[in-house]
């Protein structure tokens, strides 16, 4: 393939494949400040975690109540309360680091609370998850404001700043377990959840920005009731379920947390090097899978009753309880990264926990995505305007390759994702035209001398 370029008309091809390098790379700038996490972009996101999985813990571990516990026992939220106990006095019984209850308790049942309660208060090794309920009926019983009371404990009211753009979450509608549990709780946190758009989980948001307010009753708190450190109208955030556990594991209080909106959510005292988890201006953070459902451990808790798990095989292990039944609402699956499969949300919970102890959190810097598709726009434009026919071909394929290297070593080892498909559509379609315009009108014309006639008569 002859890369010979018109001399005549270098400049001008220069300047052609540079501008349109530039075009494109501008205009991806404008969809990315528009919308910086597009439905594009979140597809190859997933394909670099599927690509790049984090490193796999030994010490969390899921204790799930299968679908072959839930046709021995029954529905995980019919469970009786005895049942629960005997299961966490079974874990308790191998010195575990950790018990994380990734099940909903708001409600009292007849069915053994005190048991569960004297396991809780005698350990002081348990955190537990609750819901956000935005539709939660307006009716609060004396037991619903006294577990607010208690949440209390748990909310950050200093080294907190948030956003005027941050989310809102009304005080209320938090649904804290019964409030024998949560005040005698290690921790109480949101369960770690939430969707994208196209339904797929890809970020934690590791706290929620809210306001104390109690809601109005009929009649006076009354019984044995905590009294109430933060005043209405103080703002708070509550920290979701993995943070908790992570400071649960590390054995730090809320004083040595810090969050910021659009910065980190940080954690010192005890943790050697201290956890900076970068979160976007909601207060997420992008989660890191170890794999597919089904590749963080498990073991069953008919298995754990029975007593068919090796001796300390839970001992000094963040022990995750959750429902991994297939159809049984508690175990509230949904779709993550490795899309053949819906990961039950107890092993969400502990893919974030390993997330913030592995520090293998990354961030995707919106604010900064413009200005990063203008510079690749730059580099490309630069580069492959100096370059025709097989050259041009081979300088994109080495950009192209370096490009995705780099995105690939920041992800895995530099805590940053750069987006993907503006610049791949930037070097493709700079090259495409770069290419057609050397072997076109800009390419050196061949001059082919016209046959001179010779007389053959006269002599040389």
């Amino acid at each position: 393939m002859d890369d010979s370029i018109d001399p005549k008309r270098k400049v001008f091809y220069r300047a052609l494949v540079f501008l349109v390098a530039i075009a494109i790379a501008m205009l991806f700038a404008a969809l990315y400040h528009r919308n910086p996490s597009p439905e594009y972009e979140l597809k190859t996101d997933d394909a670099l975690n599927r690509f790049c999985p984090q490193v796999l813990r030994k010490d969390v571990v899921i204790l799930g109540v299968d679908s072959a516990d839930v046709q021995k026992y029954g529905s995980v939220k019919m469970w009786p309360r005895t049942l629960l106990a005997q299961g966490v006095d079974k874990v308790e019984a191998e010195a575990p680091k950790l018990i994380v209850m990734d099940l909903a308790l708001n409600a009292r049942t007849n069915t053994g609370d005190a048991s569960l309660w004297h396991t809780v208060a005698n350990r002081k090794n348990i955190v537990f998850g609750m819901a956000y309920n935005a539709d939660r009926p307006q009716h609060y019983t004396n037991d619903d404001i006294r577990s607010l009371t208690f949440l209390e404990k748990f909310a950050l009211a200093n080294n907190l700043t948030l956003s005027s753009a941050s989310d809102k979450f009304t005080w209320s509608d938090f649904e804290p377990p019964v409030s024998d549990f949560t005040g005698s709780a290690r921790g109480v946190g949101v369960f770690v959840r939430e969707t994208d758009p196209d339904g797929i989980v890809r970020n934690a948001r590791l706290f929620y920005n809210s306001t104390v307010a109690y809601p109005q009753t009929s009649s006076a708190p009354h019984g044995k009731f905590p009294v109430s450190q933060l005043s209405d109208g103080a703002p708070v955030a509550l920290l979701n379920l993995a943070m908790i556990a992570t400071m649960g594991a590390a054995d730090v209080g809320k004083e040595y947390v810090r969050a910021t909106s659009g910065g980190t959510v940080g954690i010192a005292g005890n943790l050697s090097p201290r956890l900076d988890a970068p979160v976007d201006v909601q207060g997420r953070m992008l989660l890191r899978f170890v794999g597919p459902a089904g590749t963080i451990p498990r073991v069953s808790f008919s298995d754990l009753m029975s007593g068919k798990i090796p001796a300390d095989y839970l001992k000094d292990k963040i022990v995750v309880i959750g429902a991994t039944a297939t159809n049984d609402p508690a175990t509230d699956a949904e779709f993550t990264a490795y899309r053949d499969t819906p990961m039950p949300r107890s092993e969400v919970t502990a893919n974030a926990i390993t997330t913030l102890l592995n520090r293998s959190y990354v961030t995707r810097n919106e604010e900064k995505l413009p200005g990063i598709m203008i510079t690749i726009g730059l580099v490309v434009g630069l580069t492959l305007m100096l370059f025709g026919g097989l050259r041009l071909t081979i300088a994109s394929i080495v950009l192209l390759s370096a490009y995705l290297a780099l995105c690939y070593f920041l992800f895995s080892s530099g805590h940053m994702l750069l987006p993907i498909v503006g610049p791949i559509v930037t070097i493709v379609v700079t090259w495409l035209i770069g290419l057609v315009a050397s072997l076109g009108a800009f390419r050196t014309p061949t001059i082919t001398a016209s046959p001179t006639y010779v007389d053959p008569t006269v002599p040389e």
